[in-house]
């Protein structure tokens, strides 16, 4: 981030723009966004969204940086008091979210053209990854390294691509499904 955001109302002008960026993405979906579309959105001129982000590509890794640090400030306080299965069950809760399920899904189609784009998503998830390892490791010490990255992983992968099924995205929620996963994303971190 440049200087621009420095300030109280230079973070909460770059929160404007992030906010904007991420309801187009949901609503219009990633063929609209564009920094154009930012700007009016949010009813600046396109040069103030440009004095924040240079391109589409930094809005878009600004963005993940900004819902990662949104979800870590949601999960991480509880985190330390929860057993595995509690914080098994509140990642599922949290990803039940629409919108969120059709933000990501924006987002990995754009990964797909974009190599800043890919990097950025990649990132996310290898932060993601970690995090889960770390969970993992503070349960099960006796697991070594590799299997605690590998299991953070299956996890994650399992997680992120069942969000499109338990949002309503790709299909109809429901309960004997939403069980077994429970049971085999707890069973991946025991």
């Amino acid at each position: 981030m440049s200087q621009a955001g420095a300030t109280s109302k230079g973070a909460a002008r770059r929160a404007q723009i992030l906010d904007a960026a991420t309801a187009i993405l949901v609503d219009e979906g990633q063929g609209q966004l564009t920094l154009r579309s930012v700007a009016d959105r949010v009813g600046i001129r396109l040069s103030n969204v440009q004095y924040y982000f240079k391109t589409r590509d930094t809005l878009v890794a600004a963005l993940l940086e900004h819902y990662l640090n949104g979800t870590l400030q949601r999960l991480s306080a509880p985190l330390s008091v929860l057993t595995l299965p509690e914080v098994v069950r509140r990642v599922l809760d949290e990803q039940c979210d629409r919108p969120a399920s059709k933000f990501f899904a924006e987002l990995w189609s754009l990964a797909g053209h974009s190599p800043q784009i890919e990097a950025a998503v990649r990132a996310f998830y290898r932060t993601y990854e970690s995090l889960v390892a770390q969970q993992l490791q503070a349960s099960r010490p006796d697991l070594p390294p590799a299997e605690l990255a590998a299991r953070a992983r299956v996890f994650v992968m399992l997680l992120e691509g069942a969000s499109l099924f338990r949002a309503g995205v790709a299909a109809d929620p429901d309960a004997p499904s939403d069980a077994l996963l429970y049971e085999v994303a707890t069973g991946l971190l025991a």
